[in-house]
């Protein structure tokens, strides 16, 4: 899961949409929220819709 071509690529055509020298793309929710767990700081503000996965409205209710 770690060397996607196929993800590599996708990460490679984001970012210049985005204007940001790279992108990041995860093979699950969770390994998506648990590499954001690692970055952010305390203060760091998250903004998220209601209406996500249970676990991660747990997880950012309680964090």
């Amino acid at each position: 899961r770690s060397v996607n071509p196929t993800r590599n690529s996708l990460e490679e055509c984001l970012a210049p949409l985005e204007k940001a020298k790279y992108a990041l793309a995860f093979a699950s929710g969770s390994a998506a929220l648990t590499t954001m767990s690692y970055l952010l700081k305390s203060g760091d503000h998250i903004l998220t819709v209601d209406d996500v996965y249970g676990g991660t409205n747990r997880f950012f209710r309680n964090c």
